[in-house]
This record gives C-alpha cells, structure tokens and sequence, in this order.
C-alpha cells in the first residue's frame, strides 16, 4: 500500500514538473511575441509620425506622394512580415 502511494506521488510530480516545463515555454514564446509587437508599434508610430512630416516638406506634391508611398510600402512589409513570422 505505502509503495503504490510513493508511485502515485512520484507520477504526479512528474506530470506537474511537465505542465510547469510547458507552462515557461509558453510564458517565454508570449513575452517574445511582445517584444516583437512592441518593437513594430514603435516602428509604425515613427513611420506615420514621417507621414506626416512630409506633408511641411517644401517640395512638389508628386515628391510627397512618393515618399509617403515609400513609408506607406515599409509599413505593409513590416506588418505582412511579422505576420509570418508568426505563422
């Protein structure tokens, strides 16, 4: 009787020690995530802070609408990017 309740003990602490091994991975992959997610938010708000700089830029509107279509092209690979990352 006492040697199947150490066994039992003993395959309970293995399984919890499994589901803690799982639970840091998981905790380790999240915090990854939002490093990443907080590095493309900075990166976003930069780059639409430059949109709006050029629109005090002194040059021809067809100049302005290139670099905005240069930011704009930047931030939609970013984002495509992250995204497979992901996945």
């Amino acid at each position: 009787m006492f040697l199947k309740t150490v066994i039992r003990q003993g395959e309970k602490i293995m399984q919890l020690e499994e589901e803690k091994q799982n639970t840091d991975e998981k905790v380790a992959e999240l915090t990854c995530y939002q490093i990443n997610t907080e590095k493309l938010h900075n990166s976003i708000i930069r780059d639409l802070l430059n949109l709006q700089d050029i629109s005090r830029l002194g040059i021809a509107e067809c100049e302005k609408d290139k670099h905005r279509n240069i930011i704009i092209n930047r931030i939609i690979k970013e984002l495509v990017d992250d995204y497979q990352s992901i996945n």
